[in-house]
């Protein structure tokens, strides 16, 4: 589990849900909140895909 109490989500990274649809939208999402509770991620590879560059910007903001 992050020891953060916040994460950010910007909003050039937002773009990305215009090519999902809700179900898929709502996976990403889960993903990310499972991502911040320190969960192993199983994804789907479109849930993957959407994914990665969530994770890699996390993961630069932890390291700030």
């Amino acid at each position: 589990m992050s020891k953060r109490k916040s994460f950010l989500i910007y909003i050039d990274s937002l773009p990305v849900l215009d090519d999902l649809t809700d179900e898929q939208a709502g996976k990403l999402f889960k993903a990310i909140f499972s991502y911040h509770k320190g969960e192993d991620l199983e994804l789907d590879s479109l849930t993957k895909i959407a994914f990665s560059p969530f994770k890699s910007q996390f993961i630069r903001d932890d390291e700030k």
